[in-house]
């Protein structure tokens, strides 16, 4: 099995047994910045935790 990536439909199609299409139209740029902003999220929340729990000790 060998990968190959192209941008012309023709070549692609011809010969495989199947074709695997990763294109998105407008490009990944909203995915990367989806996972940017889940790991902030992610970061914040455990930050909270641990700070809601210093907090609760302190007093």
């Amino acid at each position: 099995m060998f990968f190959e990536k192209t941008t012309d439909r023709r070549d692609a199609i011809k010969d495989a047994d199947f074709v695997i299409n990763t294109a998105m139209a407008g490009g990944h740029w909203y995915y990367e910045r989806l996972r940017q902003v889940s790991a902030i999220i992610l970061f914040q929340s455990m930050y909270w935790k641990i700070f809601s729990r210093c907090e609760l000790a302190t007093a």
